[in-house]
């Protein structure tokens, strides 16, 4: 069985104990990044690698031994003595940057192109061992819009990012535990980002504003509110410019009452607004196309919402646990989950921008027992 070089990574924080046998140390208790570090001095140019032996599961898996043998191999040895990987070190003009000799750097990425063709989705790396990454704006003579799921996560050498602003989504956990991601400009034209897109990147540093922390773009310092960094507040409002309220932003503020939404706004995320009890009222701008998951669960003082031409679902609990007995929904939605007002018992009336026909496509409206239950008012006739 094979494995790739990245599940090293999610196998364990502690990898390395052994010799490098070739520099005539010993040394034990290497991090993974000093891993990293130690094999890139034998000449290691990052490029992910298949295991030949079977690595281990769980928390006590190690790589006890790094060694530069007198074929010009890195060998990688197991606990228990077996060769993991064998890595053929390049020749001295294969060059030694972490990409091969003439590499551009668009090149530096793998991508998959979409179903119509027209652009392209970072997917991963072809090497592991980047600092600083700036992704292209195309590729093949295509533009490239997305950045895909899990696509730069685990990345432990990673330290800055620029990301072109033709890119308009970035995947769920795209940067997932990089904890030594610092430096992130986030794109003019970004529309989405997936949950847990940041999880767990420690050092990621933000501008500070207005009580609360942004992701920026080049020209926009506010283009995704992360969190605010008091949730005793009552009021906010949301910054001119701001596209994204990211996972959990507002999560928890119970006293909140009262929040302005910019035109232009693109995205409510995960969580965004989860427990803000006291919240009883929201204008929702027309530019928004995404409200996430669990987006306004437990707002329990919210009594009627309406919903913007242009979002086509509503996913997951985004309305559970509230007090609507009003809501109003665009013609433009195609899904409804059927727990999006879950533990809902007080909606009454639903008013629905298109006809009865239409409504009868939209997928899961009819397994929604709340929206089942409420009257429907079609107002296309």
């Amino acid at each position: 069985m094979k494995f790739k070089f990245a599940a090293v990574l999610a196998a364990s924080a502690v990898l390395c104990t052994g010799a490098l046998a070739a520099c005539g140390t010993e040394e034990s208790g290497y991090s993974m990044t000093e891993a990293f570090i130690l094999m890139e001095d034998l000449g290691y140019d990052g490029r992910l690698i298949d295991f030949i032996g079977a690595l281990p599961d769980g928390e006590d898996t190690k790589i006890e031994n790094i060694t530069l043998n007198e074929e010009g191999e890195i060998v990688v040895t197991g606990a228990d003595g077996s060769v993991l990987f064998l890595y053929k070190v390049p020749a001295a003009d294969d060059g030694d940057d972490g990409t091969n000799a003439g590499e551009s750097a668009a090149q530096q990425f793998k991508y998959t192109i979409s179903p119509d063709g027209k652009y392209y989705t970072v997917t991963g790396l072809n090497s592991m061992l980047q600092n600083n990454l700036t992704l292209p704006a195309e590729y093949n003579g295509l533009p490239v819009k997305a950045l895909g799921d899990e696509a730069l996560k685990y990345n432990l050498s990673l330290t800055g990012l620029t990301l072109p602003d033709c890119i308009t989504h970035i995947g769920y956990h795209a940067f997932g535990d990089d904890s030594n991601l610092k430096s992130l400009v986030i794109p003019e034209d970004i529309e989405y980002i997936g949950s847990g897109a940041f999880n767990n990147c420690a050092s990621l540093e933000y501008t500070e504003h207005g009580g609360a922390l942004y992701l920026g773009s080049k020209t926009q310092p506010y283009k995704v509110l992360i969190k605010v960094t008091d949730t005793g507040i009552w009021s906010f409002t949301v910054p001119e410019g701001t596209k994204i309220i990211y996972d959990s932003a507002f999560r928890g503020c119970t006293s909140l009452t009262n929040v302005s939404l910019p035109e232009g706004l693109t995205q409510i995320g995960s969580s965004a607004f989860d427990g803000c009890s006291s919240l009883s009222a929201i204008s929702i701008p027309s530019t928004v196309k995404y409200i996430c998951s669990s987006a306004f669960n437990r707002c329990s003082s919210l009594t009627a919402v309406t919903i913007p031409e242009g979002v086509t679902t509503l996913d997951t609990y985004a309305f559970a646990r509230t007090s609507l007995m009003t809501i109003s929904l665009p013609r433009s939605m195609t899904k409804i989950d059927s727990s999006a007002f879950y533990d809902v018992t007080t909606l009454s009336v639903v008013y629905y921008a298109g006809s009865e026909e239409e409504w009868k496509q939209i997928d899961g409206a009819d397994r929604c027992e709340q929206l089942e239950r409420a009257q429907k008012i079609y107002l296309a006739g």
